[in-house]
């Protein structure tokens, strides 16, 4: 299982949201999380998926739209 970063969600992004955004690309994540601003719970318009193939998952999802935005999927850089 690898972790994905996701830059430039929309704002009102929600965790299930990026779920449904992966599985309409023919990706089934285990988990998939919009990072939130811990005192006023705003999404920071990044968030963090774990799939069984990174590469696949990239593939299918990096320069894609979600709504008005394009994302960027690369690889969790620890």
């Amino acid at each position: 299982m690898t972790k994905l970063w996701i830059g430039i969600l929309p704002v009102d992004a929600t965790d299930t949201g990026l779920i449904a955004f992966f599985s309409s690309n023919g990706i089934t994540p285990y988990s998939a999380v919009v990072v939130r601003d811990r005192t006023s719970g705003e999404s920071r318009r990044i968030g963090v998926a774990e799939v069984d193939d990174a590469d696949a998952a990239i593939t299918a999802t990096n320069d894609k739209k979600m709504g008005d935005y394009t994302l960027r999927v690369t690889r969790w850089r620890s």
